[in-house]
């Protein structure tokens, strides 16, 4: 690399006075690991004199012609009369916009500051907040994992702060929305084509980031200073009831929001989401009409007493819950490190994307199903006849063969 950056200086001289100090400054960069200002460079070079890939028109068009696009097939496929997901949907088309605003400014402008930066992607943040509450508000709507698919991957236009590496970024949150579109398309499968709208989506956001920033968002070297001009704030409705509810704020490239610590009971769902380091977290005489949504918690230990339908752990890490019964199910998804123990009975435990999962089952409760995909590290724990407890692996490599018109699949032993 070092070799390659001195022979780029070279050139310097004959890209005149300008485009050398340009380069200098892009090689110094480089040689502290940034190749996005000399990536940007290089390219603006090559569209000048006629060879570059772009048509002269800007990274903006592409993303016009490309991504919003597919947002404008996404909202005629989800075009219906369920007022939650239009609502969804239009949120959606204005997120885009703003982030399309965005890369107006940052292709035609050098970088200003970080404060000034901020401030330009306040819509964009105030848009993604919007979807996720949005969500929360909704969670009793017939289309509430169509509002979750796009609600988990949504802080994908998050890219804008990710460096060196934005498109992986981009697929995790995909692949984070991806748990809700199974469950679309398990349920409602005259809806697969709202699914695989919104997969073309950030495919093609993918695909756009990949093909202009590859190393993460660059800004035009050399260009004018943005100056920033107060405006008017997207008109965002809020009802009187939830002017005093805390705002959330979006974190770019975490997809992470800053929310409140949640224990209540809302109709027939106990929510428990964003507990960190509390490890007595009870739901007392829970009932068997009630479920408990266990959302977005870390190092934290939750106690479910009494008999309830079914119980779901969703984007967990390193958390216990402990129950009494349940009637339907336990589930994990999305989670890393739990344990989960039942003290009574329950049918099915169901783990989904988990890294990392300690099963602790009663003697009432041996004979629960135990259903897995995209899990690693899951162990089952039983009581043998002599009381002491046993662990058994389930297996995380399987072997299929063909035998006639069938595949036959079994699991590969460990040693």
């Amino acid at each position: 690399m070092s070799v390659y950056l001195d022979q780029l200086i070279k050139l310097g001289p004959k890209l005149g006075p300008n485009n050398e100090a340009l380069l200098l400054k892009c090689v110094e960069k480089a040689r502290k690991g940034d190749l996005g200002p000399l990536t940007q460079l290089v390219k603006d070079l090559e569209e000048g004199v006629g060879i570059g890939s772009g048509s002269g028109s800007g990274t903006s068009s592409d993303y016009s012609s490309i991504v919003v696009e597919e947002v404008n097939r996404f909202a005629q496929a989800a075009s219906t009369n369920n007022r939650e997901l239009t609502e969804c949907v239009q949120m959606v088309e204005k997120l885009f916009k703003a982030q399309l605003k965005f890369l107006e400014v940052a292709e035609t402008h050098s970088k200003p500051g970080d404060d000034i930066v901020q401030k330009l992607l306040g819509p964009t943040a105030s848009i993604i907040s919007e979807i996720q509450s949005h969500r929360e508000k909704n969670r009793g709507s017939p289309v509430f994992n169509h509002l979750s698919m796009v609600s988990e991957s949504i802080p994908s236009l998050g890219w804008v702060g990710v460096s060196p590496a934005p498109v992986p970024f981009i697929r995790e949150m995909r692949d984070a929305g991806q748990f809700y579109a199974n469950r679309v398309l398990r349920e409602k499968k005259e809806d697969k084509k709202i699914v695989d709208a919104w997969i073309s989506v950030l495919s093609s956001l993918g695909e756009f980031v990949k093909k202009h920033y590859t190393t993460g968002l660059v800004w035009k070297m050399g260009g004018p200073t943005y100056t920033h001009t107060e405006t008017a704030k997207p008109s965002t409705r809020v009802q009187p009831s939830e002017e005093k509810k805390k705002t959330k704020q979006v974190v770019y490239g975490s997809g992470k929001t800053a929310a409140e610590e949640k224990l209540v009971l809302e109709g027939k769902k106990w929510m428990v989401e964003h507990f960190k380091g509390n490890n007595n977290i009870q739901i007392t005489d829970g009932k068997s009409n009630q479920s408990v949504y266990i959302y977005k918690c870390e190092n934290s230990v939750v106690k479910v007493s009494g008999k309830c339908n079914n119980l779901v752990i969703n984007s967990c890490k390193k958390i216990g819950v402990v129950f009494d019964s349940l009637i339907s199910s336990a589930e994990v998804i999305n989670s890393s490190s739990v344990e989960v123990q039942v003290l009574g009975t329950v049918p099915t435990v169901t783990l989904d994307k988990t890294d990392g999962a300690q099963i602790y089952l009663s003697k009432d409760s041996q004979g629960a199903e135990i259903v897995t995909a995209k899990t690693a590290g899951v162990n089952v724990i039983v009581p043998s006849p002599s009381g002491d407890m046993k662990e058994h692996p389930v297996p995380e490599q399987y072997k299929t063969t063909i035998k006639g018109s069938k595949l036959i699949t079994s699991p590969v032993e460990s040693f």
